[in-house]
C-alpha cells in the first residue's frame, strides 16, 4: 500500500508543454464546434422562413380560389359582384353588396361591402411581401373563360409561388383587359 501511494505522489503533474498542446487542441476544437451550431441554426432558421413563406402562399392561393370558385352558392351571404383590383379602394368608394379582393404588398385583403374591416386578411404582419403577384384574365377566342391567379410571396431572400386558374361557378367574368376583373353572379 505505501508503494502505491509513494508511487503517485511521487507524479510530477502536468508539463508545461503537456498544457499548450491542450490549449492549442482546445482552441481549434471550440470555434470548429461553435461554426457547426451556427450553421445548425442559421439553416433552421431558413427553413423555418421558407416553411412560413409556402404556408402563407397556400392559403392565400386557397382562401382566392375558394371566395371566386364558390361565391353566389352560399344563400345567407351571396354578393352580387366579386371585383379583383390591386388595391382595395377606400370605404367611401366601395359599393355595398359588392366583395373586393386584392393581393396587396402585404397579403391578401377581402373587403364586403363598405365594411371598415376586411372580412379575411392573409399575410398581414409577417415581413413576407407579396408585391410581384398577379391576377389576369385566360380568354378562349378573345371571351375571358378563367382567372389566372399567380401569388409569390418573398422574404429574406427566400421566395415560393403558386400559379392556378379559376373558373367561377356561379358567375360570369368580365370583358376588358387588366384590373378591376369583375365577376357578376347570376340571379336564381
Amino acid at each position: 500500500m505505501k508503494k502505491t501511494l509513494k508511487k503517485h505522489l511521487n507524479k510530477k503533474g502536468l508539463t508545461l508543454l503537456e498544457v499548450i498542446i491542450t490549449i492549442a487542441i482546445v482552441s481549434i476544437i471550440i470555434p470548429v464546434a461553435f461554426s457547426v451550431l451556427g450553421f445548425g441554426n442559421k439553416t433552421f432558421n431558413s427553413g423555418i422562413s421558407r416553411r412560413d413563406i409556402q404556408q402563407n402562399v397556400r392559403n392565400i392561393s386557397t382562401v382566392m380560389v375558394d371566395e371566386i370558385r364558390y361565391e353566389g352558392s352560399n344563400q345567407t351571404e351571396s354578393v352580387d359582384e366579386i371585383y379583383l383590383v390591386d388595391k382595395i379602394p377606400s370605404e367611401s368608394n366601395r359599393l355595398e353588396k359588392i366583395k373586393y379582393i386584392a393581393i396587396e404588398e402585404t397579403g391578401l385583403k377581402i373587403y364586403v361591402g363598405k365594411s371598415p374591416t376586411p372580412s379575411t386578411q392573409l399575410g398581414d404582419n409577417n415581413g413576407i411581401n407579396f408585391e410581384k403577384s398577379s391576377i389576369e384574365r385566360i380568354k378562349e377566342k378573345n371571351e375571358t373563360v378563367a382567372i389566372k391567379i399567380k401569388v409569390v410571396g418573398e422574404e429574406s431572400g427566400n421566395s415560393y409561388e403558386v400559379e392556378t386558374a379559376v373558373y367561377p361557378l356561379n358567375g360570369e367574368i368580365s370583358s376588358g383587359e387588366g384590373l378591376p376583373i369583375i365577376i357578376e353572379f347570376k340571379g336564381e
